[in-house]
């Protein structure tokens, strides 16, 4: 297909040729004022109009008018790499190292005679609309790729409640051991920066397969670690191979779903992730009560297999397109896999942008204030309520875990409620609309029950109850705002391909970092209840950042694509 569509100049809009309506100036000049997400040209626009004019409008027409228009904006868009020959495949050729595409070359770049416009279409989104897949396959994938989710949170919290066996095993102290856990989340947050560039370069099935069998055999090897060193190595190993899926999962579910159904879809998808974080700890601390903590990593190694098994039969390979297929394509090569070189760190491209530093920072505030409750959970209970046995400590990530896993559920249907919500009010799709799901969990529920907890502890106050409920509603509404940062953070830039995600997943560990090495030795300098306001303090300040994401976020957004030469000043489909 050519690298753009030339659209003839006419003195009339019909609705059969949309590219005349394009060619009257008046209109044109009409229509550009537009800053649409959603709609390329104004028969679109009219057409959801006729829809949500009607005060009977069901949410389901939406959805079938919404899946229609991504199908009718995707477009097959080539690598700008027509004459790139062989010998060149293994170098800077592929558009990992930034060598222009159609879809983001520099707007200056595309020509414009007295006679013909010649526009680059972007696609809005990265729906596959080609994937011809029946509904329970495509369940599958979502399930599998949830359970792959599942693995890092597992790794992460499992061995929280054996701290103290694997620290006297090592003969070492706790505080090293938790350090450890700070370590993990470096790796964490370095994981994306790996595979989500992957994932678009070789395929999402590819990176999947990989990332199973590294997260297996490290896990193994964590498992057998003879010293404190090999424990290390390797656990940070399964910490690279297991985050991957939160990126690379979150780039399946774009592929297989249209925007409007992609709320719901990633928060099934959290939810895997949420299981992790609910189960982990129950089950490391019925393991140490019973056997060695070693038990803990043969068992992760277990559920890795069970995941590779089900992707390697049920999930086929996704994107629309690879860029390794691509080049290939480009070079009429007869070669079956090339290496394309890539920057890991051009991920940090996407702190360029206002609304993406905002959305960073929400979910960093997000995550900084759940390490900052659930890492020191046994270190704080069990002297408040005199428990002796790691299974007792353990079941107080009970109540969080249930919060989890009811927040993931709903949380993602209330997203996708929102943009349909405000699709009808607007007659457009706004992405910065979806963040009004998580406004009155950042703002309200996670600041009072992180404080409520924190203090019922320092003057150990309100039994088991009031923590307890305290917990359970801070993890529902952590849980209720994940799925619309993260869908938003897939939906707002395309034009930045996996970057957005991969990005705001990089910042949400780097604090939760700085969360998990400080919280203990915070807790024993100021205590649990001032610990605990600052955590709140920080959770509200995401909610206001969030707050601001939706009143500027739109205008801040679409003038840094223009400034980057993604997108021009007016653009209809900006």
């Amino acid at each position: 297909m050519p690298v753009s569509d030339t659209v003839s100049l006419s003195s009339s809009l019909s609705a059969q040729s949309i590219g005349d309506h394009a060619n009257d100036p008046q209109q044109n000049e009409k229509s550009t004022s537009s800053s649409d997400e959603y709609f390329e040209t104004d028969v679109e626009r009219n057409q959801l109009g006729a829809y949500t004019k009607d005060n009977d409008t069901e949410d389901h027409d939406i959805d079938n008018l919404s899946r229609q228009m991504s199908r009718n904006a995707v477009q097959e868009v080539p690598l700008y790499m027509s004459g790139v020959v062989d010998d060149a495949v293994s170098r800077q050729i592929s558009r990992f190292s930034r060598q222009p595409q159609a879809n983001d070359m520099p707007i200056a770049s595309r020509t414009t005679t007295r006679n013909t416009i010649t526009k680059t279409k972007s696609a809005p989104n990265n729906y596959n609309p080609d994937l011809k897949l029946s509904k329970f396959r495509r369940t599958a994938i979502l399930v599998l790729s949830a359970l792959s989710g599942f693995l890092s949170p597992l790794s992460n919290v499992s061995f929280l409640p054996a701290v103290s066996y694997i620290a006297k095993d090592f003969h070492t102290t706790g505080t090293i051991i938790n350090i450890t856990n700070a370590v993990y989340m470096v790796f964490m947050s370095t994981s994306p920066c790996i595979f989500s560039p992957l994932s678009d370069i070789y395929g999402r099935r590819p990176v999947f397969l990989a990332c199973l069998v590294g997260y297996v055999v490290s896990s193994v090897l964590t498992a057998v670690s003879q010293n404190l060193a090999m424990f290390w190595v390797f656990r940070s190993a399964t910490a690279i191979f297991g985050t991957a899926f939160f990126s690379v999962g979150a780039h399946v579910i774009g592929d297989l779903y249209p925007p409007v159904e992609r709320g719901r879809k990633i928060g099934l998808n959290v939810l895997g992730a949420q299981l992790g974080i609910a189960i982990g700890p129950i089950m490391g601390g019925l393991v140490v009560t019973w056997a060695s903590w070693r038990i803990i990593f043969f068992v992760l190694a277990g559920v890795g297999c069970f995941n590779f098994v089900g992707v390697f039969f049920l999930m086929p390979e996704t994107a629309r397109q690879t860029g390794m297929n691509q080049i290939l394509k480009e070079t009429e090569s007869t070669k079956k896999f090339v290496f394309v070189p890539f920057n890991p760190l051009r991920i940090l491209r996407s702190f360029a942008y206002p609304n993406l530093i905002l959305a960073g920072f929400v979910s960093s505030a997000i995550l900084y204030s759940m390490y900052n409750l659930l890492t020191p959970i046994r270190y704080v209970v069990d002297p408040r309520f005199h428990l002796d046995t790691p299974i007792y400590g353990a079941l107080f990530y009970l109540a969080p875990g249930v919060g989890f896993i009811l927040g993931a559920y709903f949380g993602g249907r209330l997203s996708d409620y929102t943009v349909k919500k405000w699709i009808k009010k607007k007659g457009k799709r706004t992405p910065e609309d979806r963040v009004r799901a998580l406004l009155a969990s950042t703002l309200f529920v996670m600041p009072i029950a992180t404080i409520i907890y924190g203090w019922t502890l320092e003057f150990e106050k309100g039994g088991f109850a009031v923590p307890i409920i305290a917990l359970f509603f801070y993890a529902f509404a952590q849980s209720i705002s994940f799925p619309a940062i993260n869908t938003y953070c897939v939906d707002s830039m395309p034009e930045l391909k996996g970057d957005a995600i991969a990005g705001n997943y990089f910042a949400r560990y780097m604090l939760a970092i700085a969360s998990s090495a400080s919280c203990l030795p915070a807790i024993q300098t100021i205590g649990v209840g001032w610990c605990c306001t600052i955590g709140g303090f920080i959770t509200f300040a995401g909610g206001i950042c969030a707050l601001i994401l939706v009143k500027f976020g739109e205008k801040w957004r679409k003038e840094a694509l223009v400034r980057k030469g993604y997108r021009k000043e007016g653009e209809v489909y900006a």
